[in-house]
């Protein structure tokens, strides 16, 4: 591919088809080809996986993230750190007017050398592995996370981290295979053994970006890998929705009725 048709790209389709969750048709969609910077990640192409037939805030409200969310429970708490009427949003806006282009086999040289955030929305097991497979297969560096480890196919530990939000999903995890990459309740909380705190996170002092770390890179887990973890964050109402929601799944008959929904894997 000539460079000049690269650096007209604004960013590509990479798949269109049926989510592997529910069989609903979903997107996945990458941008930042011009190494547009994040001020957590850095410059990393960002990859977001959206329901096809509605817009990211439409399908939250009505349940159809479930296609691209699965059941992650962040759903059901509104917990989930990312703000879906922002990035997830506008990028679903811009492919609805026809600004991305559908992605071909040697649009995989876009990738080449390049460090790529997986799921900057939504889950990477809600599409096949093979796209992951591809697109890690020839990228520099990766990062991304799965909370359907329990559930999805086996061999995306490879890529994912297993996104845990207690002690006892972290250490599940491990005994899985997976590495695990645990939401801490406070500051206070003991690390497990072979955890640290993510360097990118406030309690680390933002001493590196993702794009200089790079340790949520998925792997199978053998006891010996040091894995990240940080405390809650975000806006003040979402963490105390989180903080509800962990709360009912630590004590699942007291809150069943709350949250049936929330233990169905």
């Amino acid at each position: 591919m000539k460079l000049q048709v690269m650096n007209n790209v604004k960013g590509l389709v990479i798949y269109d088809g049926p989510s592997m969750f529910t069989g609903n048709p979903i997107i996945v969609i990458a941008t930042g080809f011009k190494r547009v910077k994040n001020k957590k990640t850095g410059k990393m192409i960002q990859i977001w996986i959206l329901d096809r037939n509605m817009n990211p805030l439409e399908a939250l409200e009505s349940g159809d993230d479930e296609n691209v969310c699965g059941s992650c429970f962040h759903r059901y708490s509104r917990s989930c750190y990312v703000n879906v009427s922002q990035g997830p949003y506008a990028v679903y806006k811009a492919w609805k007017e026809g600004v991305y282009v559908r992605a071909t086999k040697k649009h995989l040289e876009m990738f080449r050398d390049r460090l790529v955030r997986i799921g900057a929305y939504g889950d990477p097991s809600s599409c096949p592995t093979s796209i992951w497979r591809s697109i890690c297969g020839v990228a520099k560096g990766f990062t991304s996370y799965t909370h359907s480890w329990k559930i999805c196919d086996p061999e995306l530990k490879e890529f994912c981290m297993a996104s845990c939000d207690t002690v006892d999903d972290a250490l599940e995890a491990r005994k899985r295979g997976w590495k695990s990459f645990r939401v801490r309740q406070s500051d206070n909380d003991a690390l497990l053994s072979n955890e640290f705190i993510c360097p990118a996170a406030k309690e680390a002092g933002k001493r590196l970006d993702c794009e200089h770390c790079l340790a949520c890179h998925g792997g199978e887990w053998n006891g010996k890998q040091g894995t990240p973890c940080l405390t809650r964050h975000g806006p003040s109402w979402k963490m105390k929705y989180f903080d509800i929601a962990i709360k009912a799944k630590q004590q699942k008959k007291k809150y069943r009725d709350i949250t049936s929904r929330l233990f169905a894997v």
